[in-house]
């Protein structure tokens, strides 16, 4: 071969393009991760990031999975590493957005989402996806123009249509809104989980327009549709349940106090937010998080999915007993402690300091006890509301498939599961002492400022002007709570008294609440 001329210009070498097929490596990580092997299946994640440095799906994989295991200074690396592989290329940098949202760095994601669509190759996926955060926003003009252009782009898209018609709902539009949701639900093709929340939000408009009876039937037509589903969560809930539920019950005041004799210096103040869903505490967590000594995070599931397993180690839910929870080592704690605190300033993006951190997380009721054993110095709100109000609100709203949401699925059974957890409350509610703070949503709507100032003393936070300006302070909140909708309004009481336009589909369940709802107010 000749040699290149003197002065000769050399070519630029190109990079190798980015890679997409799957992996051998990233199939594995999937099953392990599957099989609640996380820690495996973390370290199958980064050798595949490793082992193939431009590999977009084990990129995008492997973000994901850090960030659900709250690591997110790792999952944020390899999506550095993600949107430098797809500059200018609007597929990529669409799941680097997706990612951004999974982790709740919603200022991050809806940059990014636009910057796809400015890109090559741009996917109208972006233009549903940015809908979706904007609705959350409340910033419905810019959701309803996202919807649209989704559904210019493939006008026979169910998700696109769904969002359409629940910003029209929220704008007024109720004709409009009503049409959208019927055909949606109406369409035997689109998948059952659109379909019912479809329902959901068409019991929810006719909710508001006073036509209960109607609103009732669009309830029940979601939850059909839903029923056959429910399997796995039904015996999820089986598992785990009925053992806390009676460790509740069989927990007394002396292992409350043994706990809290342990002396841990560097221990973070820690609080959790909860009660039953649709019970206030949104609005609560909200009123909180103004306050300059307290940072509150969203319904995050790191206590439920990573620390509560922990403190189990080897063990199932169904040795759940107090002597077990006696036995955790103080030293394993104390560790974790430190862990919980730093993945939840993570994740909510904001340092704590010496703030308490506040974990809002409704539907844990049964779980204050090992909350107590794993920060036995902590504090725990629990938010109560009239159980048939909370009832009405639970069955109307589009809620998940779980270990709680299974149990609205019939009348019968969603009153069961109420007044279960609420008498695991009530077995608690002497025997964890000042621990626990009791606050009702209704004292809180008559009377914010006493109420929230009610609050704020155990945790030895004096009253801060702040608080009255939360809905200022929090209006650029992506709120991931299913009330966020509700948060962003002034403070209302319609709500109070709801079950009242219902009071004849509830006649089967209604004497056992109101007598509960008795007993609970009784109690000094």
């Amino acid at each position: 071969m000749a040699a290149k001329r003197k002065g000769a210009k050399r070519r630029a070498v190109r990079p190798a393009a980015p890679e997409f097929d799957d992996l051998a490596e990233l199939q594995a990580a999937r099953a392990l991760w599957v099989k609640q092997d996380l820690l495996g299946a973390l370290a199958r994640f980064d050798r595949a990031v490793r082992d193939n440095p431009r590999h977009v799906r084990a990129l995008v994989d492997a973000s994901r999975a850090f960030g659900a295991m709250y690591n997110f200074a790792r999952a944020e690396e390899l999506l550095d590493r993600l949107l430098e592989l797809g500059r200018g290329q609007g597929p990529i940098l669409h799941l680097a957005a997706q990612s951004y949202r999974l982790m709740r760095r919603t200022d991050l994601a809806i940059a990014c989402f636009h910057q796809a669509l400015a890109a090559r190759n741009p996917t109208s996926e972006s233009h549903l996806e940015l809908g979706l955060l904007y609705e959350r926003r409340n910033r419905l003009d810019a959701a309803l123009a996202h919807a649209e252009a989704r559904l210019r782009a493939h006008p026979s898209d169910a998700e696109g249509a769904f969002l359409k018609a629940r910003v029209q709902r929220r704008q007024g539009d109720y004709e409009a809104a009503r049409a959208g949701l019927q055909a949606i639900i109406d369409a035997r093709t689109t998948h059952w989980l659109t379909r019912s929340r479809a329902s959901a939000e068409l019991a929810q408009l006719l909710d508001e327009h006073k036509s209960y009876a109607d609103a009732w039937q669009a309830m029940l037509a979601g939850k059909r549709l839903t029923a056959p589903h429910a399997r796995e969560a039904k015996a999820h809930r089986d598992r785990l349940v009925p053992p806390l539920m009676r460790l509740a019950h069989d927990i007394q005041p002396e292992n409350f106090e043994r706990w809290r004799a342990a002396d841990d210096d560097e221990a973070p103040k820690l609080a959790l937010l909860t009660g039953l869903p649709r019970s206030g505490t949104t609005l609560l967590e909200h009123i909180l998080d103004a306050h300059p000594g307290i940072v509150a995070g969203d319904e995050f599931d790191a206590f439920p999915h990573l620390m509560f397993p922990v403190m189990l180690g080897k063990h199932l839910p169904k040795d759940l007993s107090p002597e077990l929870l006696d036995a955790i080592p103080e030293s394993l704690l104390a560790t974790q402690r430190c862990a919980f605190a730093d993945a939840m300033s993570a994740a909510i993006g904001r340092p704590r300091g010496e703030a308490w951190l506040l974990d809002k997380n409704p539907s844990l009721l049964p779980l204050i006890t090992p909350y107590l054993r794993f920060a036995p110095h902590g504090r725990v709100i629990v938010m109560l509301r009239d159980p048939r109000d909370v009832l009405v609100s639970c069955l109307l709203a589009y809620m998940p498939l779980n270990d709680f949401s299974v149990d609205f699925l019939e009348l019968d059974a969603a009153a069961d599961r109420l007044l279960d957890d609420l008498e695991a409350w009530r077995a608690l509610r002497e025997k964890a002492g000042n621990t626990c703070i009791e606050i009702w949503y209704e004292d809180l709507i008559a009377d914010m400022r006493s109420t929230a100032a009610r609050v704020l003393e155990p945790l030895g936070l004096a009253w801060h002007e702040d608080v009255d300006r939360y809905r200022e302070l929090g209006a650029e909140r992506t709120v991931f709570s299913p009330s966020y909708d509700m948060v962003a309004r002034p403070v209302y009481n319609s709500a109070i008294g709801r079950w009242r336009n219902y009071e004849q589909q509830l006649a089967p369940v209604l004497p056992r609440l109101t007598q509960y709802l008795d007993r609970l107010r009784s109690m000094p």
